[in-house]
C-alpha cells in the first residue's frame, strides 16, 4: 500500500509527484493507493486526479479529503474497473461524479498501436478486423471500457519486440512469426535458352552427332543411302513409286526413328514440365542465393539487429516516397512480417496490378523468428487485468479459433494464386504454341531447302 500526503491537492503537483515514486524498480501500479488532501470543492479537480491514477497504471486509489473548518470528511475510491465508488455514505460529491458516465474515469479509453499487423490486425474499406481486434473488443466489454486505434498515447503496442523501459509487462499469445523477403520476380530466360533447357549439353551434342551422322551417310555413301534419312524420319517416306528402299538404309532408318522417338517424348516432357514449373516456382530460395544474386535491399528504416549478418551487404535506406515507388516498380527487395508479406503479394498485388504491375515471390528461408503477443504500456489502467484476460482467452481457446479464421482465408488465397499459376491460360496457350510454330517452322524450312537442292541437282546439266 502507498500512502501519499498532499495537503496542496493541485493535479499537477500530485502527477508529479506519482512519476518520482513510479520511477524507482519497486513500483507496483497494482498496490492499494491511498491519498490524503484538504477538501477539495471544484468537482472538475477530483475528475482530474482520478484521471492521472488511471493513467498511472493505479487500479485501487482511495482518496481521502477533510474540511477541518466544516468538520466534514470523506472517501472517493476507484476499483479495478476504473468507476468510482463511494466509501461513505453522504458524500456531497459522488452525485456530482456519476451524473455524466463520460466525465469521470467510467468507459476508459484503450488506445491501441495503428499498425497492419497479419492477421492480428488488418484496416480495409470495412473497417478494423484481425485477431487482435477480436480481442481487445472483448476485453472492452469485459472491462466496460472504449477501444481506439491510433499512433500516440499508447497503451497497447503490438509485437513482443524491443520492450523498452516503459512496456511492461510483455504478453505471448502463442505461435511464432518472423520477417520474410519478399523479392521481385526477374524475367523468364530467352527463348532460345528456354528450348535448349531440357536437354544438358552433352545430350545435345549426342542429337547433333546423330544428324551429322546422316548427312555423311546420304552424301559420303549416297549409292547405298539416296533417300535423305533426316527428312524420311521427319516427314515419312521420301521415295517414289518406281524407287524403293534398300534393307540397310531400312535398317539405319529405323533404328533412328526409334532413337527420334525417345527424345522427342523426353524432350517434350521436359520441356512442359519446365514452362509449368516456371510459372508456379521461384528463382530463388534461401538466403545465400539472395545474397549471391546481387539483388539490393531497400528498407525504410535500417536496424542492423534485425538483419542477418549477410543481408547487410547491399542495404538501401530510402524515404517513404521512393520505397513506394521503387516497391510498385519491382526494381529491390523489401522485408517485412511473414503475415504482411503474404497478404501483400497474395492480395493487394494481385487485386491491384495496375498500381502494382511487377510482381513479387516470397523467399523460402525466413530472416528472424520472434514470438506472437503484444506489450502493456508501464502505466496502463487496465495492466493487470489484461494479463487475466489473456490467460483466460487461451484457456478457452480463443487465440486458435481466430487465428484458424485467418488461416483459411489466407489458404483460400494462396489455393487461387496457385490455380493461377498452374492452369494454362490463354496467354501460356499462346507462348507454347509459339514453341511448336518454331519448331515445325525450322523443320519446313530445312524441307524446302532441301526440296530445292534436289532440284538445282536435277537442272544441272
Amino acid at each position: 500500500m502507498y500512502l501519499i500526503f498532499e495537503p496542496n491537492s493541485h493535479a499537477r503537483q500530485i502527477l508529479t509527484r506519482l512519476k518520482l515514486i513510479s520511477g524507482n524498480t519497486n513500483w507496483n501500479a497494482a498496490a492499494n493507493l491511498v491519498l490524503m488532501t484538504d477538501w477539495i470543492e471544484d468537482v472538475q479537480a477530483l475528475v482530474d486526479i482520478f484521471h492521472i491514477f488511471n493513467t498511472m497504471g493505479v487500479r485501487n486509489m482511495a482518496l481521502m479529503q477533510t474540511n477541518r473548518h466544516r468538520n466534514i470528511s470523506t472517501a472517493l475510491v476507484s476499483n479495478y474497473r476504473g468507476t468510482v465508488g463511494v466509501a461513505r455514505e453522504g458524500s456531497p460529491h459522488y452525485p456530482l461524479l456519476v451524473r455524466d458516465r463520460n466525465r469521470n474515469v467510467d468507459r476508459h479509453l484503450l488506445v491501441i498501436e495503428k499498425k497492419i499487423l497479419f492477421p492480428f490486425l488488418i484496416y480495409s474499406n470495412g473497417g478494423v478486423g484481425g485477431i487482435f481486434y477480436f480481442f481487445f473488443d472483448t476485453f472492452a466489454k469485459h472491462v466496460n471500457a472504449r477501444t481506439k486505434y491510433d499512433m500516440s498515447n499508447i497503451d497497447f503496442l503490438l509485437g513482443v519486440q524491443s520492450s523498452g523501459t516503459l512496456t511492461s509487462p510483455v504478453l505471448a499469445v502463442g505461435g511464432f512469426t518472423g520477417n520474410c523477403l519478399i523479392v521481385p520476380q526477374k524475367p523468364k530466360p530467352g527463348m532460345i535458352s528456354f528450348l535448349l533447357s531440357p536437354f544438358s549439353a552433352s545430350l545435345w551434342y549426342l542429337c547433333g552427332c546423330i544428324v551429322g551422322f546422316g548427312f555423311v551417310l546420304n552424301y559420303r555413301w549416297s549409292r547405298q543411302f539416296p533417300h535423305n534419312i533426316l527428312l524420311t524420319m521427319l516427314f515419312g517416306r521420301q521415295a517414289t513409286s518406281d524407287q524403293r528402299y534398300l534393307s540397310i538404309e531400312r535398317r539405319v532408318i529405323f533404328s533412328a526413328v526409334v532413337v527420334m522417338f525417345f527424345l522427342c517424348e523426353a524432350y517434350s516432357a521436359m520441356l512442359l514440365s519446365k514452362f509449368v514449373q516456371s510459372l508456379n516456382e521461384p528463382q530463388l530460395k534461401t538466403l545465400r542465393q539472395f545474397v549471391e544474386s546481387g539483388i539490393t535491399l531497400e528498407l525504410m528504416e535500417y536496424v542492423p539487429d534485425e538483419l542477418n549478418e549477410e543481408l547487410r551487404q547491399n542495404v538501401l535506406v530510402s524515404d517513404h516516397d521512393t520505397y513506394i515507388t521503387n516497391v510498385r516498380n519491382g526494381r529491390n527487395a523489401i522485408v517485412m512480417n511473414c503475415g504482411n508479406a503474404k497478404l501483400l503479394v497474395h492480395e493487394i498485388i494481385n487485386m491491384k496490378q495496375d498500381k502494382f504491375p511487377a510482381r513479387y515471390y516470397i523467399l523460402q528461408e525466413f530472416v528472424g523468428w520472434r514470438m506472437n503477443g503484444l506489450r502493456v504500456s508501464k502505466f496502463s489502467a487496465v495492466g493487470l487485468q489484461l494479463q487475466q484476460f489473456v490467460g483466460r482467452i487461451a484457456q478457452a481457446g480463443l487465440w486458435d479459433y481466430w487465428a484458424a479464421m485467418y488461416d483459411k482465408r489466407m489458404e483460400r488465397l494462396l489455393q487461387h494464386s496457385s490455380n493461377q499459376r498452374v492452369m494454362l491460360h490463354l496467354v501460356d496457350l499462346v507462348s507454347l504454341n509459339y514453341l511448336l510454330l518454331v519448331g515445325y517452322g525450322f523443320s519446313v524450312c530445312v524441307f524446302i531447302l532441301e526440296c530445292a537442292a534436289m532440284r538445282f541437282v536435277c537442272m544441272t546439266p
